[in-house]
């Protein structure tokens, strides 16, 4: 059977910005499906980027991969259409593949037949076992859980989905409308969920605080978080293992209320949609 290798790239070659982990997971979704159809095997290389080893090592969907094979990279500004039908002649091709991508399936874009369905699901099962955290990731939220004293059982999410900027610019300020319709859509959330522990996440720790300041009664967990495609040296590990944490508590959430600059978050989108969670 051939293998097919989806690399978590931290520098590209076609692409100034490697994609975010919400883009990667999607690409690994799209990457599954495909390979279940053509006969490949689909593995996640381990080594490449530090986020993997926050995960559990399973010879199923993890492979240690140590050569220097060249990395197709299929990321835009390729047209995803595009994308998509160079990934259906790769693997037409029965080679063995190692390959970056954030690609949509497109199928599944346009219509749902009963295929695509137990395709959709069988690839959520994947990211689920890839994403199964390891001992110390799992020993770092018990005792977030506990810093917070939030009821894990009984608890939605606000995520807030900021401007990449906010990673990259020291200066950067909140728009002052998006800000005023933040505090709205708290509010009316809060109102609306009195009889459930609030969590607030963003990509844009800095904001939080000041989010708590004028709610008392929702939750933050005060970490640092970090666009998984753009390390730093800066406090890194310290950045991957809060941005972790607030994964973990997404998929566990009986709820996810997303307020997007973009219009949407597929960070908030792809987390629902693998843990079968109300995103509203």
């Amino acid at each position: 059977m051939n293998k097919c290798i989806h690399r978590y790239l931290t520098k590209c070659l076609t692409n100034p910005q490697p994609p975010g982990f919400a883009d990667f997971i999607r690409g690994t979704k799209t990457l599954y499906i495909l390979s279940k159809k053509f006969n490949y095997k689909l593995l996640i290389d381990y080594n490449i980027h530090p986020i993997f080893k926050y995960f559990k090592f399973d010879e199923n969907i993890y492979i240690n991969e140590l050569n220097n094979f060249t990395t197709k990279e299929l990321l835009p500004p390729i047209d995803y259409k595009e994308i998509y039908s160079q990934l259906l002649n790769l693997f037409n091709s029965k080679q063995d593949l190692y390959l970056l991508t954030n690609s949509f399936y497109i199928s599944c874009m346009t219509h749902h037949n009963d295929h695509d369905i137990d395709a959709i699901n069988s690839s959520n099962n994947f990211i689920k076992e890839m994403l199964r955290p390891s001992d110390l990731l799992e020993e770092l939220f018990i005792n977030k859980i506990n810093e917070i004293n939030i009821d894990i059982n009984n608890y939605i999410i606000v995520h807030i989905r900021i401007k990449d900027d906010c990673f990259f610019n020291e200066n950067f300020n909140i728009d002052k409308n998006f800000d005023n319709l933040v505090k709205e859509k708290i509010k009316i959330t809060i109102d609306n969920n009195c009889d459930k522990n609030i969590l607030v996440l963003s990509n844009y720790d800095g904001y939080l605080q000041h989010l708590k300041n004028l709610f008392n009664n929702i939750y933050i967990t005060n970490n640092l978080t970090i666009h998984l495609g753009s390390l730093t040296n800066k406090n890194m590990e310290n950045k991957i293992q809060g941005t972790l944490i607030d994964l973990l508590f997404m998929t566990k959430s009986k709820e996810i209320y997303s307020i997007s600059q973009y219009g949407g978050s597929g960070f908030s989108y792809e987390i629902a949609q693998i843990y079968n969670i109300p995103l509203k």
